[in-house]
């Protein structure tokens, strides 16, 4: 579990997160959806992306548009990882216990 802060709170969209007491990374908040459905998190150096959702699975012209505007910044969204989160995948997750 890490520790998060925000180092200028003029910038509330940029929190440090320290894990282990001794490795700290940034973290971005670089959009909300407007209804706070989805939202891109990533690295200022563009080598860390998260498309986080409040569902399971977005919709995907949803998805696409949230890839776009990650591109855009200068992500590559080629390298991302889609992780399942349906009800298989937690009972799948609950048997290997």
């Amino acid at each position: 579990m890490g520790h998060v802060h925000i180092p200028d709170t003029t910038q509330p969209g940029v929190l440090k997160v320290t894990f282990f007491l001794i490795f700290n990374t940034d973290y971005h908040i670089l959009e909300v959806e407007k209804d706070y459905s989805a939202a891109l998190i990533g690295s200022s150096q563009c080598d860390h992306l998260w498309i986080v959702s409040r569902t399971p699975k977005l919709p995907p012209n949803k998805l696409k548009d949230l890839m776009q505007r990650a591109q855009r910044r200068g992500y590559d969204t080629t390298a991302l990882i889609f992780v399942p989160h349906g009800q298989e995948q937690i009972q799948e997750e609950l048997t290997k216990l």
